[in-house]
């Protein structure tokens, strides 16, 4: 495959939009009057988002150069717009990436998802329903959902290959798609589930000066993100109709096997796991904030006489994601300090403008739709607090509008929108007719979900907590 140079002609019109685009914004801008900040900060931001959208640099660099150039610019002071470096989120990550490492060295990640599985296995069915138990088991454990994914894609394509399926076929797309599903919908259900989600959370519960608990959230959602992904499996099931005649069962049976017994780094490992679930499910009592907790237990790890990772696997952590996340919460930090979240809010606020039932579901729409342009984490640092002023503003409870929100985020039709999607599609086992097919019927059974269950369910417990 051949490369484009730097100089190429074709890497040059790719630049074109970073550089067209965010001008003619200004010079609107300038034009209507707006304040020199807000202009600022419209220019950066849109900036960032074209060059995170067509990947022109790395994502992360963008991220850590945003904060210094909002500063520069006279956006706001370094106090407001460099708030979100002192907060626990880029801890979180951390943390997250820490625990995915010694679950990954010790094994006990892929013995956790082919235990779900094989609990669960004997017809084909049955084999993707497993999938997804085992994506519900890791979710509150690792904020990474690529780390997630590379587990449950491992397993998935040795599953197909083990059934000798074909590139492209029903059965094979399948087992991929519930191995994204797996990822996706379980991430609604924890505040640790994934980077981009604690991030917005933490930049909802700024906006409503209210913070919610971890064990608070999963009382939110749990229920509903569960429900969720099953019909998201289900849609997986009744568009593609799999079938299969092989034995499941013994073909992963045979993989568990080949683990061999529990080791004790792995007994090591599942002993911190559920010391830090201890402190996750008690943190509205004892008032230690989820990052922090996600940071310091994890570090247990590398103590003498646990010995689950070292200095060499230390300095192999992918950090990059750490800059990404907290770089793409100073948009919204940004936005507040010149003034940008109510401009936004008050351009939003005709779109979601209606009944209580109306607002949540247009909510869902917006998400579905900015997804399309945007990744999950930069539409969430983008609109997640003029969303909730909005709320506020119509006198609908910020958090049943910022979940459909989610919900509306997470719906994909193409393989850009999502790094996941994407990781899952470059297999080869589903082609695009399928991911159109299955998510497109998951895109349109979202709305009744929310409508008729998860917006219920919400009110419920809400009201109940309030």
């Amino acid at each position: 495959m051949s490369q484009v140079s730097a100089t190429s002609p074709a890497l040059s019109w790719r630049w074109a939009p970073a550089i067209l685009l965010p001008a003619c914004a200004g010079i609107l801008l300038t034009v209507y009057g707006f304040d020199a900040k807000i202009i600022a900060f419209a220019v950066i931001t849109l900036t960032a988002l074209i060059l995170w959208a067509l990947e022109l640099l790395p994502d992360a660099m963008v991220a850590t150069a945003l904060p210094v150039i909002y500063i520069v610019a006279g956006v706001g002071t370094p106090q407001k717009i460099l708030e979100p470096w002192t907060s626990a989120i880029g801890w979180l990550v951390l943390g997250g990436l820490i625990i995915g490492a010694f679950m990954m060295k010790t094994g006990l990640a892929r013995r956790l998802a082919l235990r779900c599985i094989y609990m669960m296995g004997g017809s084909f069915n049955r084999l993707l329903w497993g999938i997804l138990l085992a994506g519900l088991i890791m979710a509150p454990f690792i904020p990474s959902v690529l780390g997630r994914s590379a587990v449950l894609a491992v397993i998935c394509i040795g599953i197909c290959e083990a059934l000798a399926l074909e590139k492209g076929s029903r059965e094979g797309a399948a087992i991929l798609l519930a191995g994204f599903v797996a990822v996706a919908g379980p991430k609604l259900a924890f505040l640790t589930g994934g980077a981009d989600l604690a991030m917005a959370m933490k930049l909802a519960s700024r906006a409503m000066n209210q913070p919610v608990a971890w064990i608070e959230y999963a009382m939110h959602n749990f229920v509903p993100a569960v429900l969720y992904s099953a019909m998201s499996i289900l849609c997986v099931i009744l568009i593609l109709r799999p079938k299969s005649s092989g034995d499941i069962r013994s073909i992963v049976h045979k993989q568990v096997s080949e683990l061999g017994p529990m080791t004790t780094p792995e007994r090591k490992a599942m002993a911190l796991l559920g010391v830090l679930l201890a402190f996750l499910v008690t943190d509205r009592f004892h008032g230690i904030d989820v990052g922090w907790i996600m940071l310091l237990l994890p570090c247990v790890a590398f103590l003498p006489g646990v010995n689950l990772l070292n200095e060499a696997d230390f300095k192999k952590l992918n950090y990059p994601p750490i800059l990404f996340v907290v770089g793409c919460m100073t948009i919204g930090s940004a936005a507040m300090a010149c003034g940008a979240d109510k401009l936004l809010s008050k351009a939003l606020l005709p779109m979601l403008n209606g009944s209580e039932m109306y607002t949540v579901i247009a909510a869902l729409g917006i998400g579905a739709l900015i997804g399309l342009v945007l990744t999950p984490m930069a539409a969430y640092a983008t609109l997640t607090i003029s969303i909730v002023e909005i709320a506020q503003h119509l006198q609908v409870p910020p958090l049943l509008v910022f979940y459909s929100y989610s919900y509306g985020l997470d719906q994909y039709l193409f393989p850009y929108e999502y790094a996941v999607l994407l990781y899952f599609y470059a297999t080869g086992y589903p082609h695009m007719g399928h991911l159109i097919k299955v998510l497109g019927a998951r895109m349109v059974a979202s709305v009744p979900f929310v409508a008729l269950i998860a917006y219920p369910y919400w009110k419920l417990v809400l009201g109940h907590h309030n």
